[in-house]
């Protein structure tokens, strides 16, 4: 049987179909008597303000097996989650979801739903104030009227009458994350990016986010039906009904940081979230997440939570420090229920253990809730959070590998034989049972395992045993797979390296000019040819391509110590470097001080979507986010009348597809066919769904109901050639997803008719990836390499001279975003 996956205690993994996190040596010690014991499985506790601590409502029927997504009625008796444990015995099986009822006076638990099919789940309920009705998200055929699989649906159940209700037409897409009001008039929920209030007597739905191309979900109504607080694009939305006016109490400041997991009061005048955003500029740092409160009417913030002190020192990225999330606020919106692993009373908590924390707002006021025993995330509260309900949750699971060096609990330096082998045999049953790169490579990852285990049979150090796991996953071609929470010892590469055709140069990090003007490309680093350096970082990263492996092996050159270790090369507080001049025929050495902080790339070129000169469109897509749809559909309709469009994703590194559907319509005719751009397969696990493709990444099979006949015949004639270049075996692989792009992805485009270049690098990574290949071959859109790479396009040899002629009166004659570095 395979190992559950928390199991694993020092390599941290999260696996889904095509990406693998992990992380090592991240538990700390267990004697620690403050440190939760946590479950195996994810279960359901009750917490009463009256009770001496938790306690379990539910116990998992066998691993892998969870309970989630809790939600509590005002009076605290009835609790909806929804399972995919068989807790009646009935023979369910693992992996389909189920919503459950528990009723706290009588200590009942009653399954609400039934699987029309193995593979069709229900999720997310909520249950009324007045505890009488249930909406979760579905994809069963709850009313046997022949519903087709793979869209999820909203769905009313009343408990009294045991009726259900189907809210939502699956014609109109996929819907979820409903929340209802106090008297179940009303209900928010999300479908294709969009939030939509329903009146569930009139059937009336009316959009209340966005119609701009933004991303939108998790939707909190307030009991009284006046106000909807929502996620949208990286940000927090309020929409009041009433007034039919929205307002963005919390905006995205950088594609990295983002708002979530709303919460508001049953008036609607306060609204809680948590969020790792710089929201009142005083330099708060990415991924350090915090409480937000708003209030409604004096239109004011307040950041409720300080984990992160202004001008602290960090050791280690700022996501290994302590996070505040998933706030839930009463009814009278005077108390806030959060979750934490900060230390805010100096009681000596580990990071990384999660527990409650009850905020008076008041008051000010901040105590700890006691939930030692059981996960402190995924906290649902009834109306005055005198009965907190805890679940697990991906916060949960995160948090378990976040214990960072300096704080209490940091971990183990050194790990046993017996750790080690009992922690790679883990390791391995997680790989074998979820990663889905596993066979493509014929990689003998068996006999790598091994030969770790026997090399630790005296003991190794964490740091040792992560960059052997490292070494390991490096040998398959899953570019989102790394080891984290690795700590490199200190001292780094005080500039930053990049190719330049066949050489390299050297940069400073705020990318104001070379490391030396007169001498730009960089030759050796202690005397050890820049070759030498690639060729020994570049076991640490992914196989993939020769430019992906480039990339990453300088990238990891900047941990100058670290490399001078696996070089055997000394260490010291000096690096000396050779440059060469632009011709190559001098060179000059210098001795620099190592750096204390390691150099960031960052995002470049730092340019804007415009018209240049020449009348020649110019659209920047920096990140595949809310950001770059915004940009597709705010420039295209002024971009309608120029001569050629330069679509610029150099540096992008993925995120999802609604850019590409954004923007693929504009190069299409009126009477062009569709076309598949994207085909995939998932790896079969009980974890995950038969929607796991769906979403936001928009793939379905062939039998998808929601497919046009047009879209179906462009499967049928792509299927007709594709042969992937590693069949993934049936029994272990779902059937093949596609992505389809058409002109209704995007009904408000209109056919651009003029050249259209796509401009990438080697950092075009993930979702960035399938944007490029999605153009490739199209009439009209070339695609083309960096200045000075040559790049084999379907119209031919484009050098970049071809592409600076259009560009040439844009920046001093050069390439957007190739201009001398700048600051920025």
């Amino acid at each position: 049987m395979r190992a559950p996956l928390q199991d694993v205690r020092y390599a941290f993994i999260v696996l889904a179909a095509s990406v693998l996190l992990i992380g090592c040596g991240l538990q700390g010690p267990p004697e620690n008597p403050l440190q939760p014991s946590l479950p195996l499985t994810y279960d359901i506790w009750l917490y009463g303000a009256d009770a001496e601590g938790l306690e379990r409502l539910t116990t998992a029927s066998g691993p892998g097996r969870e309970s989630m997504g809790a939600s509590v009625s005002d009076d605290g008796n009835r609790i909806v989650f929804y399972s995919d444990s068989d807790f009646l015995d009935e023979g369910l099986p693992n992996g389909t979801d189920e919503i459950w009822l528990y009723t706290v006076g009588r200590q009942e638990l009653t399954r609400i739903t039934a699987a029309s099919d193995p593979q069709r789940d229900s999720r997310n309920p909520i249950i009324s104030p007045d505890g009488g009705r249930i909406v979760f998200e579905s994809d069963s055929d709850l009313l046997d009227e022949g519903l087709p699989a793979g869209r999820h649906q909203i769905w009313l159940y009343t408990i009294a009458s045991g009726q259900f209700q189907l809210l939502t037409e699956p014609l109109d897409g996929a819907s979820g994350g409903a929340s209802i009001d106090a008297d179940g008039s009303m209900v928010a929920f999300h479908r294709d990016g969009a939030i939509w209030l329903l009146n569930i007597s009139s059937g009336e739905e009316i959009r209340i986010s966005p119609d701009d191309g933004s991303s939108a979900s998790s939707p909190a109504i307030s009991r009284n039906g006046n106000r909807v607080a929502f996620e949208v694009d990286g940000g927090i939305g309020l929409y009041d009904i009433q007034a039919s006016a929205l307002e963005m109490i919390a905006t995205q400041t950088e594609p990295t940081r983002e708002s979530e997991a709303p919460s508001i009061n049953a008036d609607g005048t306060r609204v809680v979230f948590h969020s790792d955003d710089d929201l009142l500029g005083d330099g708060r740092p990415d991924s350090v997440d915090e409480i937000w409160l708003f209030e409604v009417e004096s239109r004011s913030l307040h950041r409720i939570t300080s984990t992160w002190e202004t001008g602290q020192q960090i050791e280690a990225n700022p996501v290994l420090q302590p996070d505040s999330a998933n706030p839930k606020i009463t009814a009278d919106g005077t108390q806030i229920v959060f979750a934490s692993d900060a230390d805010f009373l100096n009681e000596g908590l580990p990071n990384g253990y999660p527990h409650l924390w009850l905020y008076d707002v008041s008051d000010q006021a901040l105590a700890r809730i006691d939930t030692s025993r059981g996960s402190g995330t995924g906290p649902a509260i009834n109306r005055d959070a005198s009965t907190i309900v805890l679940f697990g949750s991906e916060f949960d699971f995160i948090r378990r590998a976040r214990i960072a060096a300096g704080t209490t609990e940091p971990r183990p330096t050194t790990l046993t034989a017996d750790e080690i082998s009992g922690d790679l045999e883990a390791f391995q049953n997680e790989l074998e049972g979820r990663w889905a790169y596993l066979k493509t490579t014929g990689v003998d990852y068996r006999t790598l395992i091994g030969s770790v285990r026997d090399r630790a049979v005296e003991g190794m150090s964490s740091e040792e045993y992560a960059l052997e796991l490292q070494r390991i996953i490096s040998m398959f071609i899953d570019g989102h797979a790394a080891v984290g929470g690795v700590r490199y010892p200190e001292g780094y590469l005080p500039f930053l390296i990049e190719p330049s055709g066949d050489r390299f140069v050297a940069f400073l990090p705020d990318r104001s000019g070379f490391l030396d003007d007169g001498f730009p490309h960089i030759r050796r680093i202690d005397g050890r040819p820049i070759l030498e350096w690639i060729t020994a970082a570049i076991p640490f990263s992914p196989k993939g391509s020769s430019q992906y492996q480039m990339r990453h092996a300088l990238r990891q050159i900047r941990y100058l110590q670290f490399q001078r270790g696996v070089m055997g090369l000394p260490q010291g507080d000096t690096v000396n470097v050779e440059l060469a001049s632009a011709d190559a025929d001098t060179t000059l050495e210098l001795s620099l001080t190592v750096a204390a902080q390691g150099p960031v790339y960052g995002i470049w070129p730092d340019t804007e979507s415009g018209i240049i000169d020449g009348n020649v469109c110019y659209l920047r897509l920096e990140a595949m986010n809310g950001g770059a749809v915004d940009e597709v559909l705010s420039w295209m309709p002024r971009f309608r009348e120029t001569r050629g469009l330069i679509v610029d994703v150099r540096g992008n590194g993925g995120g999802s597809r609604d850019a590409l559907r954004a923007l693929f319509p504009y190069v299409m005719t009126s009477d062009a066919d569709p076309l598949v751009v994207n085909a995939a397969v998932y790896c079969l696990h009980p974890d995950y769904p038969t929607d796991h493709l769906g979403g936001s990444r928009y793939m379905y099979r062939e039998n998808w109901p929601g497919w046009s006949p047009a879209e179906r015949g462009a499967i049928a004639r792509f299927k007709r050639t594709f042969t992937p270049e590693w069949t993934p075996p049936d029994e272990e692989f779902s059937q093949w997803h596609y992505l389809v792009m058409s002109r209704e992805t995007n009904p408000a485009a209109f056919y651009y008719g003029k050249p259209v270049i796509v401009l990438l690098d080697a950092k075009s990574f993930s979702a960035t990836d399938i944007f490029v290949s999605a153009f490739k071959g199209y009439p009209l859109v070339p695609l083309m390499g960096s200045p000075q790479r040559r790049r084999k396009c379907p119209s031919g040899w484009i050098s970049a001279s071809s592409l600076e002629a259009v560009t040439r009166p844009r920046l001093d004659g050069v390439i957007p975003g190739h201009r001398p570095p700048a600051r920025r």
